[in-house]
């Protein structure tokens, strides 16, 4: 009997111990006991928790808004819950979690406003981003740039009409913040990023303007160019795309006259002697050669911003002839990639120049000429390899002189019989790609994001040529296209 009732008490001490386990192991990964092991958790070991906090079977969500609540909690406590919590609410529409969010929006901490506009970008729906706009003008600057992220990324996005949850008067507060930011902003990058966001606008405005041209609605057009300039005087793109629309309508005078007001076309002049091509454009020839050397980053989609390279080109026509020296500065031109040596290679991939001509503005027959630091070459005609223009070109390193250079020169007849008169006008843009000692692609004018975007290019015409013939309209110029 004695046995009996200790083999009964060893199983009852076993089942109660075995009980008593589970049941502390059952409460250890509650939610409320994990958050407060992740809140006195070193760094390194908070992975290991927030994985059992998402194994948990218990909505963790309420236990994460308590926790967030608690003004004890420490900062960088509550500003991992903002990122738990909107993780939390990927696959849920929890107005609580929304609402808790939303405070953090207001905290008093910049932290942690700064966190919650941060995962807003990453984690948060379309709603809790727009939210997010309530701290545009946000006293910190760190809060600050986080918003500007979030619109540089949202792009035109944020300017659409009837966007739900922003109102008439959040957009002229976010319109007010971005010059506030333009005009007065000390940090650079901030003042940079507020110019994107007003470039989406412009942007919007002149896609707004394309597609009205594409419906012949020259006039709707041409209105919204004018908001896009007004919006940004200085921006490029409207400023081209004004010029442009003007030529298609057959306002020639009023082109030339904006162009010559935004520096966004190119005057060449009558050379008095030819240069030799041999890829040396420190002769004579050159020197009454228009001379350009402000270039733009390429890698921008709504705003320009200056290269950090130097860069120069030389341009000038004689006998029917466009002629054309460029020149690539580089610190130690030992880093210069020139991998591909073969005629209509991948020459882009190398340090390279690249120049596209457009002899009647047509935006689409464009002719574009690569060259790289070795001299190798590849042309393309509407982005076809398979054409062969007559040209000629040459290019050289000259260490001494600290830059590579190369020079081209190409007969307008050879361009499908394009015309170099005193009526002409061309598209023209010259850009340079770096690769070794710098990642870069850059141009006298910006494209915004794409190369070939030749309805952005400058024009160009050409001083002290000859008279135009007679049936010059045949030629394309101020032509729809």
């Amino acid at each position: 009997m004695k046995r009996l009732i200790v083999i009964t008490c060893v199983i009852v001490t076993i089942v109660a111990s075995f009980v008593i386990a589970i049941t502390l192991k059952i409460r250890s990964q509650r939610p409320e006991v994990l958050l407060s092991q992740l809140r006195k958790a070193p760094s390194h070991k908070q992975e290991l928790i927030i994985i059992e906090l998402h194994m948990t079977k218990e909505d963790a969500a309420p236990a994460m808004i308590e926790a967030f609540t608690d003004p004890t909690a420490p900062e960088a406590f509550r500003i991992l819950l903002v990122n738990l919590l909107y993780k939390e609410n990927i696959s849920r529409n929890d107005k609580q979690i929304a609402a808790t969010l939303r405070d953090a929006l207001s905290s008093p901490s910049a932290l942690i406003r700064q966190a919650a506009v941060r995962d807003a970008l990453t984690y948060g729906n379309e709603a809790q981003q727009l939210a997010v706009l309530c701290r545009v003008d946000d006293t910190d600057v760190r809060v600050r740039k986080e918003v500007y992220a979030l619109l540089c990324e949202s792009g035109s996005d944020m300017w659409r009409d009837n966007l739900p949850g922003v109102s008439k008067e959040l957009r002229q507060r976010v319109l007010s913040s971005v010059r506030k930011q333009i005009t007065s902003a000390e940090d650079t990058e901030l003042q940079f990023m507020a110019r994107s966001v007003l470039g989406s606008l412009v942007r919007l405005r002149c896609d707004q303007a394309r597609e009205a041209q594409q419906r012949a609605d020259m006039g709707r057009a041409e209105e919204l160019l004018n908001e896009a300039i007004e919006l940004d005087p200085e921006h490029q793109m409207p400023q081209i795309r004004l010029v442009r629309l003007f030529l298609r309508t057959g306002r020639r005078q009023q082109a030339i006259a904006l162009a010559r007001k935004h520096n966004a076309i190119l005057r060449i002049p009558h050379l008095e002697a030819a240069p030799d091509i041999d890829g040396d454009p420190s002769e004579a020839a050159w020197t009454n050669s228009l001379k350009g050397q402000d270039f733009f980053l390429n890698n921008s989609n709504w705003t320009s911003k200056r290269a950090k390279s130097k860069s120069q080109f030389f341009l000038g026509h004689r006998d029917g002839k466009i002629y054309m020296a460029i020149l690539g500065y580089e610190d130690d031109l030992n880093k210069l990639v020139i991998k591909n040596t073969t005629r209509d290679g991948a020459v882009w991939k190398d340090d390279c120049v690249e120049i596209f001509l457009d002899p009647t503005n047509s935006e689409k027959d464009v002719y574009q000429f690569v060259i790289n630091a070795g001299g190798t070459f590849l042309d393309l005609y509407r982005q076809d390899v398979k054409t062969d223009v007559k040209c000629e070109r040459a290019a050289s390193i000259f260490p001494k002189r600290g830059y590579w250079a190369c020079e081209f020169a190409v007969a307008a007849r050879d361009l499908d019989n394009a015309q170099i008169d005193d009526q002409s006008i061309w598209g023209i843009n010259i850009m340079r790609t770096r690769i070794g000692a710098g990642s870069e692609q850059c141009a006298f004018w910006p494209t915004f994001g794409f190369s070939l975007n030749f309805h952005l290019y400058p024009i160009a015409a050409f001083e002290d040529a000859a008279p135009a013939v007679q049936d010059a309209e045949k030629k394309g110029v101020g032509e729809e296209h």
